[in-house]
């Protein structure tokens, strides 16, 4: 999940309007725009542009090594130059410092949280695949952790951005589908347009797992169609 909002943040915290609530939440992943910033073959841990790096952010008060190394791994290259971080400025630095500890402070709790079990139902050969999820994960991330099992089974054509219906899951239980989070508009306009739609479907890449979902049971329709 580290990696999953940065590059969202990053051009709004170097304006310095960026904010953690307003855009970090954790919500269904929705299409993001990269910041392109000014590469060098002079990097990775240990070199002269890394220390240069950390030093300025020490200067800045940053002094957690996990807080920096979170920071620096945020930027498309890594590690960043000291002018590229000076071009954020304070107030800009101090909210990807706080977006960045607030996701790692995340990552750590789901890290500590018993794993969640769900079950997919393969709509070829009576298969039932039983699989283990982290808290905050969807299975658009399942799919990708399994590329042998689930993977097999769902495309996820679009990157898990709700612009396809490769992910469309039909929950079993209708008691397991009320008592999910409602779906967005873009999800419902999506699933309007797959096959093999069911009162309890729903795209997977849109389901963000919690440990109230344990023992999910979802099955995979025969047919998928992929607009994107």
């Amino acid at each position: 999940m580290l990696a999953s909002c940065r590059s969202h943040f990053l051009r709004e915290a170097k304006a310095g309007t960026w904010s953690f609530a307003k855009d970090c939440a954790r919500t269904p992943r929705k299409p993001v725009l990269s910041l392109l910033l000014q590469r060098s073959t002079s990097t990775g841990p240990g070199t002269a542009k890394d220390d240069a790096a950390r030093r300025y952010l020490a200067s800045k008060g940053i002094q957690d090594k996990e807080l920096m190394d979170g920071i620096i791994k945020s930027f498309p290259s890594p590690p960043p130059s000291v002018r590229e971080l000076e071009s954020f400025g304070d107030a800009g630095l101090s909210s990807l410092a706080a977006a960045v500890a607030r996701e790692l402070a995340e990552t750590r709790l789901r890290a500590q949280a018993a794993p969640i079990v769900v079950f997919v139902d393969s709509p070829r050969g009576n298969v039932r695949l039983e699989l283990q999820a982290k808290e905050g994960q969807t299975f658009f991330d399942l799919a990708k952790e399994n590329p042998s099992t689930l993977g097999m089974e769902m495309e996820c054509a679009c990157g898990g951005i709700a612009a396809c219906s490769t992910c469309h899951v039909i929950i079993d239980s209708k008691e397991q589908f009320d008592s999910l989070p409602a779906p967005e508009e873009a999800e419902l306009d999506m699933l309007d347009l797959t096959e093999e739609v069911t009162k309890t479907s729903r795209l997977g890449c849109q389901l963000v797992l919690t440990s109230k979902m344990n023992g999910l049971c979802v099955t995979l329709p025969a047919q998928v169609k992929n607009l994107w």
